[in-house]
């Protein structure tokens, strides 16, 4: 991790969000012996990788859903287990762990080397009839991975994808090798050093999208305009805020030009930073009335403007939760979850806790928002917005790898998202 950030601070900001993690938006495959095939519905996902011979499987009652497909290392031909640095773990030796927060849940991981395939040969009709506007077909790397050999059953044993895709910068990974797409680029498999993520919340069967080596033009409506990444030596795909208004009223938490925005596709709430958020809540909360879905509340806009004038606009339907609360109703947990002992990071001190303020009560029958209270000290707070959900459900957003420009042109809007926020980075 770069210096100087401090291990107090990486815990704190690690166990508080993830840097842009797509879950469930594309399928990850592994190398299977030929006559293992058959029984690659069992628990493959999360057997010990300390040693070749282990046949001791994850046991957390996360591990164990039923609808869980699991990684086996016993089954796959291409897999070899390692230490952080790579180097490789010999029979009868010990491998090295690590602990990662995840919100408010840990995962205990074994490091391994394994081919990883992006992309599946299954496509829907719309897909198909669209085939010459992007390559659907598989892509596979060699590249490092994590195993989790325990989870906490908070929040794990309620997910229904099977694992998570980190698509952080460089400066968040234990070394380049565990780089998603930094292995891709440098592998020559990306016909550009860009991907972009297609978001929906599937309520009406839309299926999400990462595209790798470029965009999807079928995806965005509107001239393409570029911001730059903020502090990308500490890994995230940040943006800086220029003001934030409220029906078009400037707020005052911005003025003093120090706000910046992660994006995040791993939370599913607004990040606000503490205590400007009980201004917000105050502002943009509202009676539901006889509203059954206060996503159509007549409630105010909320506008984003970043650094390079590009104004992200979220309006009640983005921001608002879908159903209204009643009188003594919470949503979420208002503290974080502390490490126990040195729990927190057997290997680079990425595990941690969060720091959160005391909820506000919601109002009797409100419309309540989709909003969460952020605290994280320097250098990435105090003023840091997380851009969740409510803003990726509404923008396509294209990510690049390195310092360029990219032709802009207008195109058609298709499925749930409606406008482009490209950023890019050098890297």
């Amino acid at each position: 991790l770069p210096k100087p950030l401090s291990d107090s601070f990486v815990k704190i900001a690690m166990k508080w969000f993830t840097p842009l993690l797509v879950m469930s938006l594309i399928s990850l495959t592994q190398s299977l012996r030929k006559e293992d095939t058959e029984n690659d519905h069992l628990r493959q996902r999360s057997e010990n990788l300390r040693v070749v011979q282990v046949k001791r499987v994850c046991k957390s009652e996360a591990c164990l859903m039923p609808h869980r497909k699991l990684y086996s290392q016993r089954l796959s031909n291409t897999s070899v287990p390692i230490n952080s640095d790579g180097s490789r773990v010999h029979p009868n030796e010990l491998g090295e762990q690590v602990t990662i927060g995840f919100g408010t849940g840990e995962i205990t991981g074994e490091f391994a080397k394994e081919r990883v395939c992006f992309g599946s040969d299954a496509r829907n009709a719309s897909v198909d009839a669209l085939q010459d506007a992007v390559d659907y077909n598989p892509l596979c790397v060699e590249m490092s991975i994590i195993v989790a050999v325990e989870m906490s059953s908070q929040p794990f044993k309620s997910f229904q994808f099977d694992g998570i895709l980190g698509l952080g910068l460089p400066g968040l990974t234990m070394s380049r090798n565990f780089s998603t797409f930094d292995v891709i680029v440098h592998s020559g498999l990306a016909a550009q050093p860009r991907f972009g993520v297609f978001l929906c919340d599937g309520e009406f069967g839309e299926q999400s999208e990462v595209s790798f080596g470029g965009f999807d033009p079928r995806r965005i409506m509107e001239p393409i305009s570029w911001s730059q990444v903020a502090m990308e030596e500490l890994g995230y795909w940040q943006v800086r805020i220029r003001s934030i208004r409220i029906n078009g009223e400037v707020l005052e938490v911005c003025m003093d030009g120090t706000c910046r925005g992660v994006l995040d596709t791993g939370t599913s709430h607004l990040g606000i930073p503490a205590p400007y958020n009980k201004d917000f809540e105050k502002r943009l909360q509202m009676d539901a009335g006889d509203l059954l879905d206060c996503r159509n509340a007549d409630a105010p806009m909320l506008e984003i403007e970043l650094l390079e004038g590009k104004v992200i606009t979220l309006y009640p339907f983005n921001y608002m939760r879908r159903l209204p609360l009643r009188d003594g109703v919470t949503v979420g947990s208002t503290e974080g979850v502390r490490p126990k002992g040195d729990a927190a990071a057997k290997v680079a001190g990425v595990a941690g806790s969060a720091r959160f303020p005391k909820a506000r009560k919601p109002f009797g029958g409100a419309s309540h928002t989709a909003l969460q209270p952020v605290k994280l000290p320097e250098p990435l707070g105090p003023k840091l917005f997380i851009l969740g959900e409510p803003v990726l459900h509404r923008y396509y957003t294209v990510y690049d790898w390195q310092e360029k420009k990219v032709p802009r042109g207008e195109k058609n809007m298709m499925g749930c998202t409606w406008s482009t926020m490209p950023i890019y980075a050098k890297s």
